[in-house]
C-alpha cells in the first residue's frame, strides 16, 4: 500500500519525514495518519466540538471517516466528565463532530454544508456559537 501524497503544499516537516523516509509506517496496513482541523472550544461554558473542514466539494475519505468516529464516541462517552482546566476542575461536554464542506473555500464564495446537510451562514454561526445546529 503507497501513501496518500498532500494534495496542497500545507504539510510539515515532519508529515515531509514520514511520508518521504518511513512510508511503511502510514502507508502500511496497520497505522492511519489522520489529521483534524479544529477543536472548538467554548473555555468559559466549559463545551467543545471537533471540526474536518474540506474544501472544494471534497469529502473525507474512508480512513478518515473511521479515524474521526472513533475519536468522536471516545469523546461522546467522556462527555460530561470532570477534568483539570486553566480554571480548576470543570465538567467539559463534548457536542458532536462535524464536517463542514464548502462549496469552494468559504460560506462567502459558496454553498456550505454540514453533516452532508446543506446549511445557511446563519446555521454555521449558530454551531460555531452553540455547539449546536438547528435541525
Amino acid at each position: 500500500m503507497t501513501t496518500t501524497q498532500r494534495r496542497d503544499q500545507t504539510g510539515t516537516q515532519f508529515g515531509d519525514w514520514l511520508r518521504t523516509r518511513h512510508q511503511e509506517l502510514i502507508g502500511s496496513q496497520n497505522f492511519s495518519a489522520q489529521n483534524l482541523d479544529y477543536i472548538w472550544h467554548n473555555y468559559r461554558d466549559g463545551w467543545f466540538v471537533t471540526i474536518e473542514e474540506k474544501r472544494w466539494r471534497r469529502l473525507s475519505d474512508k480512513a478518515q471517516m473511521d479515524t474521526h468516529g472513533i475519536v468522536a464516541q471516545m469523546l461522546k462517552a467522556s462527555s460530561g466528565v470532570p477534568v483539570q482546566t486553566m480554571r480548576g476542575v470543570r465538567p467539559a461536554e463534548y457536542r458532536g463532530h462535524y464536517v463542514i464542506v464548502f462549496e469552494n473555500t468559504s460560506p462567502e464564495d459558496g454553498w456550505v454544508n454540514v453533516n452532508k446537510r446543506r446549511v445557511t451562514e446563519f446555521e454555521l454561526l449558530e454551531l460555531l456559537t452553540t455547539g449546536k445546529i438547528g435541525k
